[in-house]
């Protein structure tokens, strides 16, 4: 045959699928993975999820979204491409469109989950966000949310998150 693939071509080709994927964490940092070009979601977020060290048995109670306009929060279908997603959005968005949040919705899973220091991070953080976007309202609360946040005393802030804006 004139055009036989060798080893080094087809090894070439593959990293050419490779992409670097920029995802947003909660605490406004970015993380970046190495993925496939047509990885779906749950791949890519159980990349994101080995790369920031959440257990796997974690890994179930976060997803990932894309940021689309006036702060409107979409998640993404298991089977859907991030990739194609962040290159729509590309010249639109900031550092990213994707973004890596929490996807629990009973307090006893979170509870559990909150065990592991790296998921308590992530809900903690998720929390302050949605304080400082208004998705939650804590009211008479935000005192007692800075002394816990001055106090890097995460869990508490969560657990007070958890019991008083959640009506938990």
């Amino acid at each position: 045959p004139l055009f036989r693939s060798g080893g080094a071509a087809k090894k070439k080709e593959a990293l050419d699928l490779d992409v670097e994927l920029p995802v947003l964490m909660a605490d406004k940092s970015t993380v970046s993975v190495r993925v496939q070009r047509d990885s779906p979601a749950n791949t890519v977020a159980k990349a994101v999820a080995d790369k920031i060290g959440l257990s796997k048995e974690n890994c179930q109670y976060f997803s990932l979204f894309e940021i689309c306009s006036h702060g409107f929060e979409r998640k993404l279908r298991p089977g859907e491409f991030p990739h194609r997603v962040y290159i729509k959005n590309y010249s639109s968005a900031g550092k990213s469109c994707i973004a890596f949040r929490k996807w629990i919705f009973t307090l006893t899973h979170e509870v559990i989950a909150s065990e592991n220091k790296t998921a308590a991070n992530l809900f903690y953080w998720q929390a302050v966000e949605d304080v400082s976007t208004g998705k939650i309202d804590p009211g008479d609360h935000l005192k007692q949310l800075k002394v816990y946040q001055k106090s890097s005393n995460t869990k508490a802030e969560v657990k007070n998150g958890r019991l008083d804006f959640f009506g938990e």
